[in-house]
């Protein structure tokens, strides 16, 4: 039973490392084809979720047609807040057929979510492994356990006062 769970978190967390790797690939993919603008903070938006004070930016700025554009950043927070009619950095990509894509560009923006999947992955992918790995080896028969250290086969109780006297004396206090 233990075996199952430990496959299971091994799975689920190994699936969180796989998706901030495939995070990563589309972010970096995006930013090496993405060419830079300059765009202009156009509004701020402030609003509450699970007590916290989040915001999101419009942006507004030019496609390579010339026809002006507009997102909303998906930056919750961050510590170098842009100011309305600030000029920020956007990276777009245009794609004929559909609509461009744009983000802000700020390592917030583009990599924290990967970060935050590629991190939760890798430390829990590398726990499960250790402690699964070793639970495994205890209860396999590969590895099988060392008799001569087992203290229940050896006639000694499994917890408690070991004593070394014979016949189980133990000292006399002096008192």
């Amino acid at each position: 039973m233990v075996a199952v769970a430990i496959i299971a978190l091994f799975l689920a967390t190994l699936a969180v490392l796989l998706a901030g790797i495939v995070s990563a690939i589309r972010q970096l993919s995006f930013v090496l084809r993405a060419r830079r603008v300059q765009g202009r903070v156009t509004s701020e938006w402030h609003y509450r979720m699970y007590g916290r004070s989040l915001r999101h930016y419009r942006v507004e700025f030019n496609l390579s047609t010339g026809q002006r554009a507009e997102l909303r950043s998906s930056v919750a927070r961050s510590s170098s807040r842009p100011q309305v009619g600030q000029v920020v950095p956007v990276l777009i990509m245009e794609r004929a057929g559909q609509g461009p894509k744009a983000k802000i560009d700020t390592w917030i923006e583009l990599w924290f979510f990967a970060a935050v999947l590629l991190f939760i992955g890798a430390i829990g992918t590398l726990a499960v492994a250790f402690s699964g790995g070793s639970a495994f080896a205890s209860s396999s028969k590969i590895l099988p356990s060392n008799q001569s250290l087992n203290r229940t086969h050896n006639g000694m109780p499994p917890t408690g006062l070991i004593s070394f006297w014979p016949c189980g004396v133990l000292p006399s206090r002096a008192g």
